[in-house]
């Protein structure tokens, strides 16, 4: 229906279609100068199944509600949602994500526009494994952020337990053009994480420190029959745009164990600093061989393509042997440029 102020009115539009429902209540007064909005849309879909065929999502399934209350005004210039999602017996045929839903998904979030800003007032998301909540003033302030996954062990086994996250972002500009920052992070083996700075224009430059505790053996379901066992230091600092050129910092750790069971040896002690900057590394480690003797790598090491190196390898009563035939001494030094 249409008023005389030209104000449209829809009231109970609905729609189905392969077992999905969408029913919209709303307003609008369409006058260019003075535009305006609200309305309520709910929609259902009980198998999410019927549209595997479509989304190229075989393993697609479970079902979804939705509700969403909204308005707009200023010429579209200024709005106000808040919504609500629940899902059951979800999954999507992708391993890593069914891991975190468990089955399921549940969203309650309310936010807003103004020509200065977006407002986050609230946002509380849950699945079976993670956690997300998030408040704010509504009016420009900071957005508290907290987040947690139950187990990490889900994707790295021999780390079972919490990951959580907590902090603070404030969203500055009119389409949050510049976030601010500041984010600490825990989690099993010791894992620590400090981030703070600014991302400007979607991450196109950046300002950021990030400082923590790191065990190596995270890596190790990805070099596999290798293996690592330690835990690495770091310091670093990101300033321009995302690119290994704008990284600086150190990377340290001591007493670190590794095993090489492909080349026949393993290092029982494994210590030094990685510097980074200007695109390249600046290495500085020792290695004590199991077997015997040690190993020291010093010199830097470029990260752009050519890979330029000036490393010096020395050997010191290296220990070398097959465990049967032969077994060696050597001592030296290897130079790589």
């Amino acid at each position: 229906a249409r008023a005389a102020d030209g104000e449209i009115t829809a009231t109970g539009l609905a729609a189905q279609l392969m077992g999905a429902e969408l029913d919209v209540t709303g307003t609008v007064q369409p006058d260019p100068e003075a535009f305006s909005a609200s309305g309520d849309v709910t929609a259902s879909v009980a198998d999410l199944a019927r549209f595997a065929e479509i989304s190229g999502q075989r393993g697609l399934r479970g079902s979804l509600d939705l509700s969403l209350t909204g308005t707009s005004s200023d010429g579209a210039n200024a709005f106000d949602v808040t919504t609500s999602l629940q899902g059951r017996d979800l999954a999507t045929g992708i391993a890593q994500l069914d891991r975190l839903l468990g089955g399921r998904l549940s969203l309650d979030a309310e936010a807003g526009r103004t020509p200065e800003r977006i407002e986050i007032t609230s946002i509380d998301l849950e699945t079976q494994q993670v956690s997300l909540t998030a408040s704010g003033d509504g009016a420009g302030g900071p957005v508290n952020i907290n987040a947690r996954l139950a187990n990490l062990g889900l994707f790295v086994p021999d780390f079972s337990g919490p990951l959580t996250a907590s902090g603070t972002l404030r969203l500055e500009g009119p389409a949050a053009e510049r976030v601010t920052l500041d984010i600490d992070a825990n989690g099993p083996g010791g894992t620590t994480a400090a981030l703070s700075g600014t991302v400007v224009d979607y991450a196109q430059t950046l300002d950021l420190a990030a400082s923590g505790r790191l065990p190596l053996a995270l890596v190790n379901p990805f070099i596999e029959p290798r293996a690592l066992n330690g835990t690495a230091q770091y310091d670093l600092r990101v300033q321009g745009p995302p690119a290994l050129s704008s990284v600086t910092g150190t990377v340290t750790t001591q007493g670190t164990t590794v095993a090489l069971p492909n080349a026949g040896f393993a290092i029982d002690d494994l210590s030094g600093t990685a510097r980074l900057g200007q695109s390249r590394v600046e290495t500085d480690f020792t290695a004590q061989m199991r077997e015997g003797g040690q190993l020291s790598v010093t010199g830097p090491v470029g990260l752009t393509p050519g890979f330029d190196a000036g490393l010096r390898i020395g050997l010191a009563e290296l220990v070398l042997t097959d465990g049967r035939i032969y077994t060696t001494t050597a001592n030296g030094q290897v130079t790589i440029d």
